[in-house]
């Protein structure tokens, strides 16, 4: 077995590609040599992906023509998901419980409730997400 794997890869800020990255953290895994629990899948699969869609929606309100970076590590039993947007400044807001009849606002509280981390980062041209899930 690899004690740890990791993959990079650049997407266009769209959600066209979403569907494929709901795949990336089962075969990330695999590539590992271990099947993750269908709830640890679930977990950094929700995340990662309300990740990439604050990143499309809210760093760069909808341009399809700017990237956005994700990194996922597996090492030992951990996994790492970092997303980086190059778009505007984001500070994310308190964690408050969202109202249950909302259909936005959910991302940042998912993504806090769902891993064991999730450090928000602004860097000279962008921000980055990294969540950190311990299995």
């Amino acid at each position: 077995m690899i004690r740890q794997f990791g993959i990079a890869v650049g997407i266009q800020s769209s959600t066209r590609y979403l569907p494929w990255l709901r795949r990336l953290v089962g075969a990330i895994g695999r590539a590992n040599g271990r099947a993750l629990s269908p709830a640890v899948q679930w977990r950094c699969t929700v995340a990662l992906i309300e990740a990439v869609d604050n990143a499309i929606v809210h760093a760069h309100h909808r341009a399809v023509g700017r990237r956005i970076w994700v990194h996922c590590r597996i090492a030992d039993r951990r996994i790492t998901i970092a997303v980086q947007d190059n778009g505007a400044p984001f500070r994310p807001p308190g964690c408050a419980v969202p109202k249950p009849l909302l259909t936005r606002g959910r991302g940042i509280y998912l993504m806090r409730e769902l891993m064991h981390r999730a450090r928000f980062r602004r860097f000279a041209n962008g921000n980055v997400v990294t969540l950190t899930y311990e299995f």
